[in-house]
């Protein structure tokens, strides 16, 4: 099983990468917009709005994706993945989207409910206990796509 710090430090390295991806995309969105406006100012408002939603999107859809796959780059690099209990394989795009909702809802009110990881005995949080998921230590250079 990966260690509260291994996965606190797994989140850290995610939490940067989604930081600069939403840096990338603010500017995008003000560059975006400035084109769309002096092209045409009543599309302006709708540029804005498909650049909220991109906002909005390439976060969710990174944690799920890449969860659903049992690796995002912080856990890839603290070499721990997400799998399922019984099995040890990726938990898929279902439960992904499961334990994403589950982790959103973890963030109210201030993030509180993430206390339940190290609080639990198998260190298990709520979003893994919904999806039914573990976290665990997984050997460098070994496929987790690939689990027996």
């Amino acid at each position: 099983m990966a260690s509260a710090g291994q996965r606190l430090s797994a989140s850290l390295i995610d939490m940067v990468v989604l930081f600069t991806a939403s840096f990338v995309i603010l500017l995008a969105i003000g560059l975006f917009t400035s084109i769309i406006a002096a092209i045409s100012e009543p599309l302006a408002p709708l540029a804005q709005v498909l650049g909220w939603l991109a906002l909005l999107i390439v976060p969710i859809g990174y944690v799920l994706v890449l969860n659903a796959r049992g690796q995002t780059l912080g856990k890839r690099v603290l070499h721990i993945a997400v799998v399922d209990r019984a099995s040890g394989r990726p938990i898929g795009i279902g439960r992904s989207a499961i334990r994403t909702v589950m982790m959103l809802v973890m963030w109210l009110p201030l993030g509180l409910g993430y206390l339940s990881i190290p609080l639990s005995a198998r260190l298990r949080g709520w979003h893994d206990q919904v999806a039914d998921d573990t976290v665990v230590v997984v050997p460098v250079g070994y496929p987790i796509t690939t689990r027996p």
